[in-house]
């Protein structure tokens, strides 16, 4: 930022000294990038920085170096960079697991919520994301489980479905074919050609 402060400075001041016809032409803005060093303040300070820039592989490394790998807080710091590495890989359950242990290490006070809580969030969402991908993926599976008899189901199919084994098959059979119905409680019906269905009455 003060990189781009100055040089904005520079360039004002190069205009207003000089001549009308430099001072008419459009100034452009020079941006400058500035690299966020995360090398000052405590390992936790450290740490947050590198998240916050989503420099997962340096924050293990730094925790390794550090020799503190093994300390509960800093277990799960390489515990969230695993996860944010592979978000994919990672299970709703690990992901929670880890979101309640950072808030759990918040409410202590060792860890400074400010910094902390966009990272619970994140995790939050995976695992509010995660739990919806479960639940659609399994709502397919019952729907494919549990279904009403349809047109053009199988017979077994049928027999599958949530209206299961007809009370009653009545069967008539012409020189075209066989064709049924079968006869459910609540007045309901299904028509089968053949093995097929081709109507379905309720």
């Amino acid at each position: 930022m003060k990189k781009i402060l100055i040089a904005s400075l520079f360039l004002f001041s190069l205009t207003a000294c000089g001549s009308n016809n430099y001072a008419n032409n459009a100034i452009e803005e020079v941006v400058v990038e500035s690299e966020i060093v995360c090398d000052t303040g405590t390992l936790t300070d450290q740490v947050f920085c590198l998240l916050d820039e989503s420099k997962y592989s340096e924050v293990a490394k730094l925790i390794t170096d550090s020799g503190k790998q093994d300390e509960k807080v800093y277990k799960m710091f390489k515990d969230y960079t695993a996860i944010m590495m592979s978000p994919d890989t990672s299970s709703s359950d690990e992901d929670l697991r880890v979101q309640l242990l950072m808030a759990n290490l918040v409410e202590q006070g060792v860890l400074d919520a400010n910094k902390a809580l966009p990272h619970i969030k994140t995790l939050s969402d995976m695992v509010v994301k995660k739990t919806n991908e479960n639940i659609a993926r399994n709502q397919q599976k019952l729907d494919e489980m549990y279904y009403d008899p349809a047109i053009g189901m199988t017979e077994e199919k049928v027999l599958l479905s949530n209206w299961g084994k007809p009370k009653d098959i009545n069967r008539t059979t012409t020189k075209y074919g066989v064709d049924e119905q079968w006869v459910y409680s609540g007045n309901r019906y299904v028509y089968l050609e053949d093995g097929i269905v081709t109507a379905v009455q309720e």
